[in-house]
């Protein structure tokens, strides 16, 4: 009786996640339609969705490949019925080389248990070519006399040439091409952890140090923002309860209830060093499966 009961309580619960997510509406695109490499270019956001549910839109920290974040304005939320409208915009830059780049951001529906990721169609950006200005100073150079031009080239062998090499580089990237990537990620992943570590020590050991809370949060909001990195969900916006079940890790559980205790409590405990380290082990333990997830992927 109870199992059929906990199974139409989860049934119910999915239901209604789809129901929000088909009331939910989401646009965005670029401002511009053509820039060049390395302008700033501006990408609007907007969600629509009932007042009865939490969206949230990308941080600084959400990964905008191949853009990168330059800054992002927040407008006030309005209200239509029994509706909000959220909108933002996002400053973005990119150089990347590629003629066309696209991109959709999307906003995240936190769930009790997970979190859906809602975008809109992605939209294209083109990027002009760019050439070298003529200035005042540039000035023609006049040769009248006779130059010997050779009277016939061989083209074949030379789209021959270019066909082989052309043909040499089509395999190398067959071959070596996934391999690579997998390794730039890989690569990527440990420099980032690497930093985090030592970043997050030096916080620890402010904390022991100083016993004040203000470098307390600082450590805490600085492990969520990495994470966040790393999982690409909104940790660094949600409480301990809400991270707890989007995450589905319920290690966390003890040690963030300790660090909450001693950020919104009037003394510190020497426990919440141990949560802190406790928290970084766990860290570590996904950045190891994001890693073995590349290499199997």
């Amino acid at each position: 009786m109870l199992k059929s009961i906990g199974i139409t309580f989860l049934l119910m619960i999915g239901v209604s996640c789809i129901s929000y997510a088909q009331e939910i509406e989401v646009e965005g695109g670029f401002i511009q339609e053509h820039i060049k490499i390395g302008e700033p270019v501006q990408y609007y956001l907007k969600a629509k969705y009932p007042a009865s549910v939490e969206v949230l839109f990308p941080g600084e920290d959400y990964a905008f490949e191949p853009f990168e974040f330059v800054e992002k304005a927040y407008y006030p939320s309005a209200y239509d019925s029994s509706f909000v409208i959220d909108s933002a915009i996002y400053t973005l830059t990119s150089f990347e080389i590629d003629p066309v780049q696209k991109l959709s951001l999307p906003v995240f529906l936190v769930n009790t248990s997970d979190s859906t990721e809602l975008a809109p169609t992605a939209d294209s950006l083109l990027f002009l070519e760019v050439a070298p200005e003529a200035t005042d100073t540039t000035s023609l150079v006049t040769d009248l006399e006779f130059a010997q031009v050779p009277l016939e080239f061989n083209y074949p062998y030379l789209l021959i040439g270019l066909g082989i090499v052309v043909f040499i580089l089509l395999l190398i990237a067959v071959i070596f091409g996934k391999s690579f990537i997998k390794f730039l990620k890989i690569r990527r992943l440990k420099k980032s952890y690497l930093k985090f570590s030592e970043h997050y020590d030096e916080l620890i050991r402010l904390v022991q140090k100083s016993n004040q809370k203000e470098q307390l949060e600082a450590a805490i909001a600085y492990w969520k923002k990495y994470l966040e990195r790393l999982d690409k969900k909104p940790y660094s916006k949600l409480t301990t309860r809400e991270m707890i079940a989007v995450s589905g890790d319920e290690r966390l559980r003890t040690d963030l209830v300790e660090i909450d205790r001693n950020l919104y409590g009037r003394n510190q405990s020497a426990d919440v060093i141990s949560s802190l380290r406790s928290i970084k082990n766990i860290a570590e333990e996904y950045h190891e499966k994001k890693i073995v997830s590349i290499k199997n992927g």
